[in-house]
């Protein structure tokens, strides 16, 4: 990939640049060299400033605090582009992609999270309005599987439906010691299992209806009954996310 000569390089801020999934981007997009100006935005300032220190370049570390508007529209002012890279997107993907919106800034995402995305929806109008691209998912899954997916359909004849998916089975943890947080919180992924639960929007699997809804009091009970066993043969899981609205078919995917 070669940058566009006929393009200024760009200005970035990577929310959660110092965290797991932004570290990469951090690197990824030093290396690509499509950025003048690249900001590691974290409330970790320590972690921000060892990445900035081990990449170098374009990037430079700046404190922030997504849960504060205030605080994003001051990092975003005078950017080209946000992405987000930050967990858990139930909570924090729409308040960050409205701040970028307001600042006139591209926004691009990792996010994986249903109802997250389906409500980034309902600010296409106000992204049209401020000039501003939105690119939902862009991540490993959904993102680069969607992509892998419209490759292979574009060799048949005709397509009928695409179903994209993953798995945690043969999953490696890529251990990074220096980058160890700091505040000591549990994982992006555990805070979204979570935040489903509190809302009640886990279901029983395979099962898309509101009746089908676990009680969060019964849930480790289920947990071990169900997961436990699995995890420990290596076996995928189905646990279903209830969308808003309309009830989804099952089908036969994974999620």
């Amino acid at each position: 990939m070669t940058t566009d000569e006929s393009r200024a390089p760009l200005s970035v801020v990577v929310v959660g640049g110092a965290g797991a999934m932004g570290r990469w981007t951090v690197r990824w997009i030093a290396k690509l060299g499509s950025a003048a100006r690249l900001l590691v935005a974290d409330i970790d300032v320590a972690r921000a400033e060892r990445l900035v220190g081990e990449v170098g370049g374009p990037c430079a570390a700046v404190r922030l605090d997504a849960t504060d508007p205030a605080s994003m529209c001051e990092v975003f002012s005078g950017n080209d582009v946000v992405i987000n890279t930050m967990g858990p997107f139930s909570l924090f993907a729409r308040p960050i992609l409205e701040a970028a919106i307001e600042c006139g800034c591209d926004y691009l995402d990792i996010d994986d999270d249903w109802e997250s995305t389906i409500e980034g929806f309902t600010l296409d109008a106000r992204a049209r309005e401020a000039g501003v691209r939105v690119v939902k998912g862009i991540g490993g899954s959904p993102g680069v599987s969607n992509l892998c997916a419209k490759l292979a359909a574009r060799r048949l004849d005709s397509v009928s439906e695409i179903i994209t998916g993953w798995t945690m089975r043969g999953a490696v943890v890529e251990d990074e010691p220096a980058y160890l947080s700091s505040s000591g919180s549990a994982g992006a992924a555990a805070a979204v299992g979570l935040e489903l639960l509190r809302r009640g929007s886990i279901t029983e699997p395979g099962v898309h209806a509101p009746e089908a809804v676990i009680d969060p009091n019964e849930f480790f009970s289920l947990y071990v009954d169900l997961a436990a066993p699995t995890a420990s043969s290596g076996n995928d899981m189905l646990l279903v996310r209830e969308l808003a609205g309309d009830a989804v078919p099952a089908g036969n995917g994974r999620a």
